[in-house]
């Protein structure tokens, strides 16, 4: 009866291991998912951030091309207010 005891013990410990090491297993698994999930939700944030910042580079060009060319515009219209002048002076007026 001695030796069954002590094959049930260690019987009994290998299947507390066994069961110990697939319930530390399943609980890294849901760990690894939990991650997973939220990875996948911060990489989605910042895609939609990028997108985003994209669009404001764009609208950003468009502005400072539409300022450029009045920044241009107002340069010729100096040279020519110049133009007109020196002519109003040439003929006296």
């Amino acid at each position: 009866m001695d030796s069954a005891s002590t094959i049930i013990a260690l019987v009994s410990t290998v299947v507390g291991a066994l069961v110990g090491a697939v319930a530390g297993r399943q609980n890294a698994l849901s760990s690894l998912a939990s991650v997973n999930q939220l990875l996948q939700s911060r990489i989605a944030e910042l895609e939609t951030r990028e997108k985003e910042k994209d669009a404001a580079i764009v609208r950003l060009i468009s502005k400072v091309e539409a300022l450029e060319g009045l920044v241009t515009q107002r340069a010729d219209i100096a040279t020519l207010t110049a133009r007109v002048e020196a002519v109003a002076s040439h003929m006296g007026v």
